[in-house]
């Protein structure tokens, strides 16, 4: 694949991980009664990062597809076969999403719907790292597995919430971070490419 196509895929991952990572902080939120100011500063800082982070990613990104040249047809098949991966993971996650619902739910375990969530979430970064071949992903797919699992210990509803909202959110942003590190430093291939 080109640079422009990585190099816009990876600004797609982080900004869908910064979009979840911001869905999860938000469950915590309303089940705090005062947030601490140095969290939340932490969690301006992270947001602002990410943000930054992006920009300069679409940026080289524009650059890049200026540079390219047109992909060769191996290189197209190769991004479609990704694509096509991709979307059977994502249609995964969310029918177990939606069964994991149901079934706790006719269990009467509601409060245990989050958790289920959470963990599948994790558990569905085990498959998008070998796909994009990204190791941080293996890492947010553990730390999200052991997190939902460490939950069942939380034995108060909003407490649970907070827990796995800021757990679970900071996970997110944190991969986010290490895949847009790993895509600022993709420059110097560009550079060697582009040269």
């Amino acid at each position: 694949m080109t640079n422009a196509k990585i190099l816009s895929g990876m600004a797609s991952g982080v900004l869908i991980m910064f979009f979840f990572g911001c869905w999860w902080l938000a469950i915590a939120l309303p089940d705090m009664r005062h947030i601490p100011f140095w969290l939340e500063g932490i969690a301006i800082a992270v947001a602002a990062t990410v943000m930054a982070g992006v920009g300069i990613i679409a940026g080289k990104v524009i650059r890049a597809t200026r540079a390219g040249g047109a992909s060769s047809l191996t290189e197209r098949s190769e991004g479609r076969k990704i694509s096509r991966r991709l979307r059977w993971i994502i249609v995964a996650e969310a029918a177990a999403i939606c069964a994991a619902s149901f079934f706790l739910s006719r269990l009467q375990l509601q409060r245990d719907i989050l958790l289920g969530i959470a963990l599948i979430v994790g558990l569905h970064f085990f498959p998008l790292a070998r796909v994009f071949g990204a190791s941080e992903y293996y890492f947010t797919a553990i730390a999200g597995s052991l997190l939902a699992i460490a939950a069942l210990w939380v034995p108060v509803e909003p407490a649970r919430h907070v827990f796995l909202g800021f757990s679970m959110g900071f996970v997110l942003w944190a991969t986010g971070l290490a895949v847009l590190y790993r895509a600022i430093h993709f420059k110097g291939a560009l550079r060697a490419s582009a040269g």
